[in-house]
């Protein structure tokens, strides 16, 4: 005689063994889960920290780097208000820049008057017959009496090839008039490499 009541038992032991094993299956599938959510939240606010260490970094930078050149400016501005565009008072700024060796920060520093003419430059290159009266930072300083520092947008350098971002300012005559632009220059790598 066949058991009925021992088969259903072990078709329920069965099926109790198989409902475990899936449970328990499924609580390490779980388990597993839970914990690569929880180490990839960790590990996204680890980067969004960082990103935004970096950006702060790099604002604090760009700040420091614009600050130097507006400092630059102001000192050079205030020389040619003093002394005017007399070539001694020219010939005494181009010595001067001419012995400046480019910082990692300020690229070239320049001088133009009231047509756009290249009085001086930090560049060792003949600037004689160069005129830069159809750059936006000189046309904004012809055209406004603001004695701000200017950031252009960034152009290719007329010495050098190279991309950069201009920082200018403009210069009076004793009368109040334009005179011309002093202008610094960062190279756009610079701010690429850091």
């Amino acid at each position: 005689m066949i058991d009925h009541r021992s088969d259903v038992r072990q078709g329920r032991l069965t099926l109790w063994a198989s409902a475990f094993v899936a449970v328990a299956c499924l609580a390490m599938v779980a388990l597993s889960g839970w914990r690569e959510w929880s180490s990839r939240q960790t590990l996204l606010k680890g980067s969004e920290t960082d990103m935004a260490n970096l950006a702060r970094s790099v604002t604090q930078h760009a700040d420091d780097t614009f600050e130097l050149a507006d400092t630059v400016l102001n000192v050079l501005v205030g020389q040619l208000e003093l002394e005017g565009t007399s070539p001694a008072a020219i010939a005494k700024i181009q010595t001067f820049l001419s012995r400046r060796k480019a910082a990692n920060r300020i690229r070239a520093v320049f001088v133009y008057d009231e047509t756009g003419r290249w009085l001086a430059t930090s560049e060792p290159v003949d600037f004689a017959s160069l005129n830069n009266s159809d750059r936006e930072y000189f046309q904004h300083h012809r055209a406004m009496a603001d004695r701000g520092t200017f950031i252009g947008p960034p152009v290719r350098s007329r010495s050098g090839g190279q991309w950069i971002i201009t920082a200018s300012r403009r210069f009076n005559h004793p009368d109040g008039s334009f005179a011309g632009v002093a202008l610094t220059t960062i190279d756009v790598d610079y701010f690429l490499q850091f």
